[in-house]
């Protein structure tokens, strides 16, 4: 299959995911659908992210981008607080004091947040969504002939990458927001490199299962500073011990992480030959 032909079949599928997620999500508010449909829009965000830098002449981007990111920023409080929720329900042990009123104060947020999510869902412009999708593929399907695909790809791998190593250098274990930042970029390059195993692969199976661990624990991390932020600013009665639980738990994964950063230098393109998965 010419690499052309396979980079649109990805966008095919792409939209297809999330057309799925969105109507699913519509349905059934729960932890996994909520994060299904997340990780749906930015895995088309790293899509649109991705024909922007191989056909730069693409019309009518911005505001299409503009209403994805809309939509997965509506989506953020309630999956953090329904992540809060497995998490404090899954202590092992005794609970700590504190933990059944945080319980119900989380639930008190995720009914909240679930209205406003269904209001956005249902009022959301999903047919405009829709059709600016199906407008850019047409513009892609038609200029895709002319593009040099997998230098393109190479070249989109590259430059991601290089920012994740650039936010790792600047990264410290004690700010939240440096960590962050180094999570946010890394999802990035390892959307991108998902399409380019799907259009040429080049990295081997075992590389791509220690990105997809790797993003995991940086995940792992961003939901527990969550957590520990919530509960900081938790006014309930006997808060302490949860408190503590929650900043032992930041303390355990971002040392887990620091441990394992020079994973990172493992991750770099290699060359440019195709490999077996």
């Amino acid at each position: 299959m010419l690499p052309q032909t396979a980079l649109l079949n990805v966008f095919d599928e792409r939209i297809s995911t999330y057309q799925t997620h969105v109507v699913r999500c519509q349905q059934l508010f729960s932890e996994e659908a909520v994060h299904d449909l997340r990780v749906s829009i930015r895995r088309l965000l790293a899509m649109l992210d991705l024909l922007k830098q191989v056909a730069p002449g693409l019309r009518r981007q911005k505001k299409l981008r503009r209403r994805l990111k809309r939509q997965l920023a509506g989506l953020g409080a309630l999956r953090d607080t329904q992540v809060m929720l497995a998490t404090v329900r899954a202590m092992k042990g005794k609970p700590p004091a504190g933990h059944q009123a945080f319980v119900a104060d989380l639930l008190q947020q995720e009914a909240h947040h679930l209205l406003d999510v269904k209001d956005r869902l249902l009022e959301c412009p999903s047919r405009k969504i829709n059709r600016r999708l199906h407008q850019t593929r047409k513009q892609w399907k038609a200029v895709v002939s002319d593009i040099n695909v997998q230098q393109a790809i190479r070249r989109a791998v590259d430059a991601a990458y290089a920012n994740v190593c650039v936010r790792d250098r600047r990264a410290r274990q004690d700010n939240a927001a440096s960590i962050h930042r180094v999570r946010i970029a890394f999802k990035h390059f390892r959307y991108l490199v998902e399409i380019m195993q799907q259009v040429q692969p080049v990295y081997p199976a075992r590389t791509i299962h220690a990105m997809r661990q790797y993003q995991t624990l940086l995940g792992d991390i961003q939901d527990a500073g969550v957590l520990q932020a919530s509960v900081a600013v938790f006014a309930g009665v006997d808060v302490l011990p949860l408190q503590l639980y929650a900043r032992q738990r930041y303390t355990v994964l971002t040392g887990r992480y620091w441990r394992q950063r020079e994973k990172l230098a493992g991750f770099q393109l290699p060359a440019s030959q195709a490999v077996s998965v």
